[in-house]
């Protein structure tokens, strides 16, 4: 249960394989998903972003770009939107 979210309290249900992946993650620190220091918690996507396109060798490459790359892909492989959308 997420005690702090934008709308509130929520209850956000996980499947087995993320839990699983949870659960084997270094437990250092307070925070599940630590920031660069331990003390602190992850604080966002776009300085994540661009060190993980930047080791990856993917310049310019946008979440928005590999969202529609993922369901491009996806849709080449046969699955239906409904489906699509579900993964997205």
């Amino acid at each position: 249960m997420l005690l702090d979210s934008k709308e509130g309290k929520s209850i956000r249900p996980l499947g087995c394989h993320a839990i699983g992946l949870l659960e084997n993650l270094p437990k250092e620190g307070r925070y599940v998903l630590p920031g660069a220091a331990l003390d602190k918690p992850f604080g966002g996507l776009p300085k994540a972003w661009s060190r993980i396109t930047k080791n990856a060798d993917l310049p310019g490459l946008t979440p928005h770009g590999l969202r529609h790359a993922f369901a491009s892909v996806a849709a080449d492989l046969g699955f239906t939107e409904p489906t699509i959308a579900a993964m997205l």
